[in-house]
């Protein structure tokens, strides 16, 4: 299933399907969580719990001499990755809180 289908519908929005033709020609109403992880972000600090998902993220990365704050890994690690780093993150804590099955 496409992750950002899944990510949506994880977060309680309504997923459209739309003939592959619109797609074609750019016209498509459903997010792209991988291409712009700000959306991502928007909907995470909607949760009352957000900041356990960035102590989260933060945990997700090898530990060095240099680390950063958990909200700078955010903004430094997570933002600028338009591949989809944020949203499968989002993906995973959440099924690891049990908010989803």
């Amino acid at each position: 299933m496409d992750k950002n289908r899944v990510f949506h519908e994880m977060i309680g929005g309504k997923w459209r399907e739309y003939p592959a033709s619109l797609d074609i020609h750019g016209i498509r109403t459903n997010p792209d969580y991988a291409a712009d992880p700000r959306l991502v972000l928007r909907e995470m600090m909607k949760r009352e719990d957000w900041d356990r998902f960035v102590e989260y993220i933060y945990h997700k990365q090898p530990s060095d001499i240099n680390r950063l704050s958990p909200y700078a890994e955010l903004v430094f690690n997570y933002i600028p990755n338009i591949t989809g780093k944020l949203r499968d993150a989002g993906i995973e804590w959440m099924r690891k809180e049990k908010d989803h099955d």
